[in-house]
Parts: C-alpha cells; structure tokens; sequence
C-alpha cells in the first residue's frame, strides 16, 4: 500500500526527508523478527531442560539422592508434568508425593 501512495504521490522535496525518517522508524517498530521452526523447538527444548534441572535440585535438596527410576520419570516427562511436579514440591511430604499428586 505505501509503494502505491508513493508512486500516486510526490512529496515536495522539503517534507520528503522526515516521510523517509517516519517510514524507517516505522518499519522497525512493526518489523516482527522471524523465528522458524528448529529455532522455537530449540528454544523449546532448552526451556524444558532448565525446568528439568531446576526441579532436579529442588528434590535432590528436599529429598536426597534420587533413585534410578525417580531420575527416568523425570527425564521422561513433558515439560507439563515438569511443572505440575514442580508445584507440587511444595505441598508433598514425600517424593512419591511429587510425581503422583495433580
């Protein structure tokens, strides 16, 4: 649309300068940055590992080493059982506790 305005139209020399300055902020304001697809499942992926690492320290400080199995279901997990477990640390008595309460 503004290519066809600027074609229909002629600015005079003396506001031609600020049009180009107010275009150019313009399009950097509205320019949305591009993020394809293996970008955003990298970025989801690293947000699910930062969950998984972060909720790994807050059971091994509540509760000890963990155990093979404990560490299996976590490392399996979706990133939304990684976050309803992480709200649940902060109701259970148990580890068991964690990964079974919704």
């Amino acid at each position: 649309m503004v290519i066809f305005l600027e074609w229909m139209v002629a600015l005079p020399e003396s506001v031609s300068d600020y049009y180009d300055e107010q275009m150019e902020t313009l399009q950097e304001e509205t320019t949305m940055t591009y993020i394809s697809s293996f970008e955003r499942k990298a970025m989801e992926k690293g947000v699910a590992q930062g969950s998984l690492s972060i909720l790994l320290k807050l059971l091994n400080h509540r509760f000890g080493e963990l155990d093979q199995a404990a560490l299996e279901k976590l490392h399996d997990a979706s990133p939304e059982q990684l976050e309803r477990w992480a709200e649940n640390i902060l109701d259970a008595q148990t580890l068991e506790e964690v990964l079974t309460l919704h």
